[in-house]
């Protein structure tokens, strides 16, 4: 870990290199520079940069700079050239780092590493995998599957909170917990499918997004009948 004042007093003390290490940030992400010329840019300033730490005789001085060279290498997006409705840079910055790139980050190493920063707040958000989970809490807290389908629907139907229900599509069917919520519309049943082996992902498809490895929502026809009661579940 470093140390802000410390990281401060290093790159103060080192205004080249720190302007090459800012340089090399925007030619990997400022979105106006083509794929071409930010390759050229990126070599050209990782070449100049290595040259400026075989002169830094401080060992600490040495980690904290190739620490801050090795974590723009291993920033895969950010939102530092966003701009705003007004065409001003936001005031608050966001970095996902893949951290197996940064050697020294203490074990377990997370699969992804968001951190966000801004004048009102500091924070970092740990991915172990591609879905987010709580170490196996979500699945102790809803040890079987849920269904919910709006109240007046349950009355139509003839169903009860809490009963055990079949939900049903041509790609097969899967038992769960009937709840009301009055959120979802007439008609329908919703399934949660945050995690890829959730049981209505068998219903429709478990594929995620490829970009932001979620889940997304998926419609299909369902057939929904009751299989037996449940008297301890509840709206």
């Amino acid at each position: 870990m470093i140390e802000n004042s410390w990281g401060e007093r290093v790159l103060g003390a080192r205004p080249v290199v720190a302007a090459q290490l800012a340089g090399l940030f925007d030619a990997r992400f400022d979105p106006e520079i083509g794929d071409d010329d930010r390759e050229q840019r990126c070599a050209g300033l990782a070449a100049a940069i290595a040259e400026e730490l075989e002169a830094v005789s401080s060992l600490d001085a040495d980690r904290i700079l190739r620490t801050y060279l090795q974590l723009i290498g291993a920033t895969a997006r950010t939102n530092a050239f966003v701009r705003d409705g007004n065409g001003e840079r936001r005031d608050s910055l966001a970095f996902k780092i893949d951290p197996h790139r940064v050697p020294g980050v203490p074990k377990p190493v997370p699969a992804h590493e968001i951190w966000v920063y801004s004048p009102r707040l500091e924070g970092v958000h740990l991915r172990f995998g591609a879905v987010a989970r709580g170490g196996g809490v979500p699945s102790a807290v809803e040890a079987y599957g849920v269904a919910a389908m709006n109240p007046y629907e349950i009355e139509r139907q003839g169903l009860h909170i809490g009963d055990v229900i079949e939900v049903e599509t041509r790609r097969g069917a899967v038992e769960a917990i009937l709840r009301a919520d009055r959120e979802v519309a007439d008609g329908m049943v919703f399934m949660p499918f945050c995690f890829n082996e959730s049981p209505a992902n068998r219903l429709t498809n478990p594929m995620l997004d490829p970009y932001g490895k979620i889940p997304e929502f998926k419609y299909c026809a369902a057939r929904v009948a009751p299989l037996s009661r449940h008297t301890e579940a509840a709206e």
